[in-house]
């Protein structure tokens, strides 16, 4: 659930979601400061800070660059989503959609994913 509150400065509405609350949770885990944290994304403390608290929009660069810092990956960030194992789940989709083709759409699909 988002949190809601109001920066008075910039009367706007700033949403805290649930993506920037494990950002803090992740970063606290490990133990650092956002000024340490910054340092080592090569960014500002402000930056970190406006991420954690809504003021920024949470980035897949961001996470990226997030999760490198601080020497995890995807698959944490994932499980802390609640999403489990995003790979081995969009595979079981992609397959059961794939059963309920007919041949002939099967063949286009094919077709299509053999030219990457």
């Amino acid at each position: 659930m988002d949190t809601t509150k109001t920066d008075k400065k910039r009367i706007r509405k700033i949403i805290v979601t649930p993506e920037a609350k494990i950002l803090r949770e992740l970063r606290n885990q490990k133990g650092l400061s956002q000024r340490q944290l910054a340092k080592r994304m090569n960014t500002s403390q402000t930056k970190v800070n406006h991420t954690e608290s809504g003021r920024t929009s949470v980035t897949q660069n961001y996470i990226a660059n997030f999760l490198s810092a601080i020497d995890s990956d995807r698959k944490v960030w994932a499980k802390m989503l609640g999403l489990g194992d995003m790979e081995n789940d969009l595979r079981i989709q992609c397959k059961a959609l794939i059963d309920q083709m007919n041949i002939k759409r099967v063949r286009v699909l094919f077709d299509f994913l053999t030219r990457f």
